[in-house]
C-alpha cells in the first residue's frame, strides 16, 4: 500500500508521514472464500488489494449477488459507513489466496488536514470510484446479457480461469445456464 500511495501522491509524502501511515496499516493474507469485510457492520476501513482477487457482494434473503470484482491495486471503502454512518451493504470475499492491507479511514482523514498530497490523492480515488460506479451502472442497465458477457470476455478473460461460473453469472445478472449458452454463442 505504501508504494502505491507514494505513486498516487507523486512521491510527495515525507518520511514522517510515511512512517505514521505504515504504523497504522494492517496486512493479512486471506484464503479462498475467506470473508475480508462483512455486510451489516459499520466499516471504517479503507482496504487495498496488494495481490490476488476479491469479489464485492451483497446478500438478500433469496441469494448472494456479486456486485463487482477487485484486483491488485484496487481500493475499497464502505461508502455507507464512511459518509452516512450506517452499516455496509456489501461484503468482500477473497477469491484464491489474496493479500489485503487495511487502514482506518478516520486516520487518513486526519492526515488530510496536515498533508495536501493526501487531499489530492483522496479526490483522485473518489473520481475513479465514481467513474467505475457509473460504468457498472451503465453496464448493468443499458447493455444486453450477450453484450455484458462479450465485454467481460474481451476485457477480463482471466476471470474465467480464476472465478467460479456462479460468481460471474451473478455479476452479469444472469443464470449459469444463460451464461453457458451465451458463452457458446460468442465463442463460435
Amino acid at each position: 500500500m505504501i508504494a502505491y500511495l507514494q505513486h498516487l501522491t507523486k512521491n510527495a509524502l515525507d518520511t514522517e508521514t510515511l512512517k505514521q501511515v505504515q504504523q497504522h496499516i494492517v496486512t493479512k493474507t486471506y484464503k479462498n472464500k475467506e470473508i475480508i469485510g462483512t455486510t451489516d457492520i459499520l466499516s471504517r476501513n479503507l482496504y487495498f488489494i496488494e495481490s490476488g482477487l476479491t469479489r464485492v457482494f451483497y446478500s438478500t434473503e433469496i441469494k448472494d449477488v456479486t456486485f463487482y470484482f477487485m484486483k491488485e491495486k484496487d481500493f475499497y471503502i464502505s461508502v455507507e459507513s464512511i459518509y452516512q454512518n450506517s452499516t455496509s451493504r456489501c461484503g468482500i470475499e477473497a477469491i484464491g489466496e489474496t493479500v489485503v492491507s487495511r487502514i482506518d479511514f478516520d486516520f487518513i482523514n486526519r492526515l488530510l488536514g496536515k498533508t495536501p498530497e493526501f487531499a489530492s490523492m483522496k479526490e483522485s480515488l473518489f473520481v475513479d470510484y465514481i467513474i467505475k460506479t457509473n460504468e457498472r451502472l451503465h453496464f448493468a442497465k443499458f447493455t444486453t446479457p450477450k453484450e455484458r458477457l462479450g465485454h467481460i470476455m474481451a476485457t477480463q478473460p482471466e476471470l474465467f480461469n480464476q472465478v467460479s461460473v456462479s460468481y460471474i453469472a451473478s455479476y452479469l445478472g444472469m443464470s449459469r445456464e444463460t451464461l453457458s449458452r451465451l458463452r457458446g454463442e460468442i465463442s463460435t
